[in-house]
């Protein structure tokens, strides 16, 4: 028995001694375990071997010892790539129950190569990655979404981007290309001509191409302006295998910036104030600009100036960024100037009516109107309706206008007529409304302007284009006062008769001191003891603008033919201005013989 246990003592030495079974660990530390063993082979595979863009495959070593074993868990294994298409999620792993392994994502279609190494033992797998299928695109913005001719001082270009997505809705990869087609105002017109253009400034303004970059799916094209405004629409393709998707932008709007002066505009939300009686009675004045090509887009910020020579208005406001502007006027001190009347007394023609005296005899129509209302009405007065009225002007920098008979947004020979666009090149305030200059010679006003060349001599219409001028526009308003004039032809001193199934016809104006329309909301009431009242028996004021007194007819007639015995009847004629009603009573008979 003794014998046999030694005999099997020396079979586990010799065992032990030759190598077999597994070797014994030489050192600890930790949970790592280093293995006197080597690395004899590594078997590399991926799981899968293709992937997409941003797809991800798993890359398995497994490392077997020189007996064909696995080596020792806690074994370093070594990744690492011969290309830059994808990432690996870690330099290095160690190997359980001999397989290491690490993940792989593609970051660009192609292929990429993956070695393993661990001591002298390597491999390597080769993973194919392909684009993606791709699933949307979308405009995504325009930066700035509205940009100006050259020359507007406006900015010129925008940044157009788009993204596109694959099926999945994951970023489509860089390196996507992406191709553009613009359609904009000038019609395909080479930059060198003037013509907007995307993209490099070429041959080909109205197509570009672009790559996705930046790891977003996004892509970018730059849109440059030109001489012609408009709105431009950019469509982007893309196209990966057989797939193929195109959208388009929302409209990019290319604004020509540059006030014209053809289209400088002034408007008055109330046009008639009874300033002459009140103080701090309001109205907003408002400013309309556009460009040549009646672009409202106007470089927002733009300022307008304010004069006016009765009451008093904010100084200046800048635009808006549809072209517009507006301030408030009010009533005060000083009062609009008294001014010489158009024409020279005595008026040429007989005016039959304030109309006929206003419209049909423009060259002198005060001088007329005053003769009207002396015959008629036994009126005598030296003002008229000039006299009430309030100028109001306006001025920016801008150009004059011409004829862009070719809509190339320059001015070309011919385009510019003097006769008919060529401005005055200095502001002024027309405190006579005649639409002149005047230097306060005779009757005329001195009427101050802006010197802009500091020459001390007004300067009017130079003959030639300016591209660089101010520009400006006037506005009057009436400031009114109340009912000075109520009057009727018969004059109501005058008794009258009306027959028996007759009638009479007066004649009524109103006005006040300057002979203007009273103020909007102001009201006219006819009214009779007896008979039929026909023709004009009311009238409301408006606030328009309306130059002149009122005048209006009504007819009295007879309602009871069969009697013919003589009665007395009164009209009233009722104003109502302010909340104060002025009466002027007419009297007479009815019925008499």
């Amino acid at each position: 028995m003794k014998f046999c246990q030694y005999i099997f003592a020396a079979l586990i030495l010799l065992l032990y001694s030759c190598g077999g079974g597994t070797s014994v660990p030489s050192s600890t530390s930790g949970t790592t375990t280093t293995s006197t063993t080597t690395a004899a082979t590594i078997t590399l595979t991926a799981t899968p071997s293709t992937v997409t863009v941003n797809g991800t495959s798993s890359i398995s070593a497994t490392v077997l010892d020189t007996l064909g074993a696995n080596v020792p868990d806690g074994t370093t294994v070594a990744f690492t790539l011969a290309g830059s298409n994808g990432t690996l999620s870690s330099a290095s792993d160690t190997t359980s129950s001999g397989v290491a392994s690490v993940s792989f994502t593609g970051t660009a279609a192609g292929s990429e190569t993956v070695t393993a190494t661990s001591g002298t033992a390597t491999n390597t797998a080769t993973i194919t990655i392909q684009s993606p299928a791709v699933g949307t695109i979308e405009f995504t913005s325009a930066t700035p979404s509205a940009i100006g001719i050259i020359g507007s001082g406006k900015t010129l270009t925008s940044n157009i981007i788009f993204t596109i997505k694959d099926n999945q809705g994951n970023a489509m990869p860089d390196g996507t290309s992406v191709s553009f087609v613009m359609s904009g105002p000038s019609g395909g017109q080479l930059p060198d001509d003037g013509g907007e253009y995307i993209g490099t400034r070429d041959a080909t303004p109205t197509t570009a191409a672009a790559s996705i970059s930046g790891g977003a799916g996004q892509v970018t094209i730059e849109l440059n302006s030109g001489n012609v405004p408009g709105p431009v629409l950019i469509t982007a393709t893309v196209t990966v295998g057989a797939v193929t998707l195109t959208t388009a932008s929302t409209p990019i709007s290319i604004g020509g910036g540059t006030p014209t002066d053809s289209a400088l505009t002034l408007a008055a939300a109330t046009h008639n104030l009874e300033g002459l009686s009140f103080v701090n009675i309001q109205t907003e004045i408002s400013v309309f600009l556009a460009d040549r090509f009646g672009n409202v887009d106007i470089l927002e910020g733009t300022s307008v100036s304010f004069e006016t020579e009765s009451g008093a208005i904010v100084r200046s406001a800048a635009v808006d960024s549809t072209g517009a502007a507006s301030v408030t006027f009010r009533t005060q001190n000083p009062i609009p100037r008294n001014v010489a009347p158009i024409g020279t007394a005595p008026c040429s023609g007989a005016p039959t009516s304030v109309a006929n005296a206003i419209v049909g005899f423009p060259t002198e129509w005060e001088v007329c109107l005053q003769a009207y209302v002396l015959a008629a009405y036994g009126i005598s007065t030296t003002t008229h309706p000039r006299d009430g009225w309030a100028t109001i002007t306006a001025r920016t920098l801008g150009e004059e206008s011409f004829d862009d008979t070719n809509a190339n947004g320059s001015l070309d020979a011919g385009e510019f007529i003097a006769a008919t666009h060529d401005t005055l090149h200095e502001a002024f305030l027309d405190i006579n409304d005649n639409e002149t200059h005047d230097d306060g010679t005779g009757t005329d006003p001195f009427e101050k302007y802006s010197d802009k060349d500091f020459d001390g001599v007004y300067d009017g219409a130079n003959g030639s284009w300016d591209s660089d001028k101010e520009i400006f526009e006037h506005i009057p308003l009436i400031i009114s006062g109340g009912p000075t004039y109520i009057a009727t032809n018969p004059a109501a001193s005058a008794t009258f008769n009306v027959a028996p199934g007759g009638s009479q016809t007066f004649t009524l104006l109103v006005g006040d001191r300057n002979l203007n329309y009273l103020v909007g909301g102001s009201t006219i009431s006819i009214s009779a003891s007896k008979g039929t009242l026909t023709g004009t028996s009311s009238f409301t004021f408006p606030t328009t603008f309306t130059t002149g007194p009122y005048e209006a007819s009504f007819t009295l007639t007879d309602s009871d033919p069969a009697t013919t015995q003589a009665e007395p009847v009164t009209v009233n004629i009722d104003v109502t201005w302010k909340g104060l009603t002025t009466t002027l009573l007419i009297s007479g008979n009815m019925d008499t013989p």
